[in-house]
């Protein structure tokens, strides 16, 4: 284990841990998403508040040193209003398996698709819902100084968050056909790290753009330690929730951890074969395996950020350590 991800590991199990936890129940969100996230928390299935504060929070955390200082507030509201709206066709599809409302919440970004009011089955509520958040994402998003430059691309990385949402509806429907390539190839885009990266671009200076292709290079290493850190903390609850699509899962299944019966035992309620799939999880080394993968990524970052003559990406890199450990001390939290 590398210095780096032991200092994370022994600070999120410490009182500095906790105390990070209780810094985001301080956090106070901005009034545009303190009224989105009330009509948020009352719909079916719903996360806590507690996520859309830590969400908020650490987004400075995801930004790049590009981003002016007048901007970043702004970029940090912007960037958790995504999350609500991809969060939003999570849950819908996820949780509540409609598929018919998914499928017209999604096309919202999109100018070519046009949603079906009418369709049998569509919580006209929810789309309505999902509908004004992304019209405020949209208003927001085209005063930004890059909007013109960066918007097709924003369209094209949502798509395929989109993506990877209905890979983890596969996932969770058919864990036998679920792999760990396809996980870090489609789902890890469910962490949209690159609709962050084009919505810091918006409001960053022309001149980053000559670093494009470097910096999306640098947003693959990124997102997968974003990715991992979230399975890290809450493959247990999804595990309990019937989402067999966490990397931590899909390695038990995958190495013989735990089996497709193990899982059906637990979908059918039985606590004891939770529990059980819990230990073996737990006792099999798998979570530092993927601590290690984790470490990994942030070499290659680091490789990358030599890559970027135009902007130094040590804070970038510094904020994904903070990110992780938020993740490991809210474990069971979100």
């Amino acid at each position: 284990m590398s210095t780096d991800i032991a200092d994370i590991v022994e600070f999120a199990a410490s009182d500095g841990g906790a105390e990070l936890m209780q810094d985001v129940l301080r956090h106070e969100l901005p009034p545009v998403l303190e009224s989105l996230i009330d009509e948020y928390v009352t719909l079916d299935g719903a996360r806590d508040r507690f996520m859309w504060q830590w969400v908020h929070r650490l987004a400075p955390q995801n930004t790049l040193p590009s981003v002016e200082s007048a901007s970043r507030e702004k970029v940090a509201t912007d960037k958790t209003l995504v999350i609500l709206y991809i969060t939003l066709l999570d849950d819908v599809l996820e949780r509540r398996r409609d598929w018919a409302t998914f499928e017209e919440a999604a096309k919202l970004p999109f100018p070519h698709r046009r949603v079906d009011w009418n369709r049998p089955g569509v919580d006209i509520g929810y789309v309505e819902f999902a509908m004004r958040v992304w019209q405020t994402i949209e208003a927001r998003l085209e005063s930004a100084p890059g909007y013109d430059d960066y918007a097709p691309l924003l369209v094209f990385d949502l798509k395929q968050a989109v993506n990877a949402i209905e890979y983890t509806n596969l996932a969770i429907d058919r864990p036998d056909l679920s792999t760990m390539h396809d996980l870090e190839s489609y789902e890890s885009h469910n962490m949209v790290m690159y609709a962050y990266l084009d919505v810091d671009l918006m409001h960053s200076p022309p001149a980053y753009k000559a670093d494009l292709e470097a910096l999306r290079r640098a947003v693959w290493p990124a997102q997968q330690m974003a990715r991992i850190g979230n399975w890290l903390s809450t493959w247990e609850r999804e595990l309990r929730e019937g989402d067999y699509s966490s990397g931590i899962l899909v390695f038990a299944l995958r190495n013989g951890v735990v089996t497709p019966a193990d899982l059906e035992a637990v979908a059918a309620g039985d606590e004891a074969a939770y529990e059980a799939v819990v230990e073996r999880v737990a006792d099999s080394g798998i979570e530092a395996h993927f601590m290690s993968r984790w470490d990994a990524h942030l070499e290659a970052l680091r490789a990358i950020d030599g890559e970027v003559p135009s902007m130094d990406l040590t804070p970038f890199i510094d904020g994904l350590k903070v990110v992780l450990q938020y993740h490991l001390a809210s474990r069971g939290l979100k």
